[in-house]
């Protein structure tokens, strides 16, 4: 989740720097919010897909 939370910070700072607009920011988040890793590996697998979903819907990830 270190990943999400480094990326919020720098959409933060690019909106406070006026490189992209507030609106821009918003729907950086949002893309941001809607990507899911997908089960290629043997390490991200169906199971642990469906758990980081699960997670994120649980906190409300913001």
């Amino acid at each position: 989740m270190a990943f999400y939370g480094y990326q919020h910070a720098l959409i933060d700072l690019l909106a406070a720097k006026g490189v992209v607009t507030e609106r821009e920011a918003v729907l950086l988040r949002g893309n941001l919010r809607a990507l899911v890793p997908i089960a290629e590996s043997r390490y991200c697998t169906e199971e642990v897909r469906k758990r980081f979903i699960e997670r994120r819907l649980i906190s409300g990830a913001k």
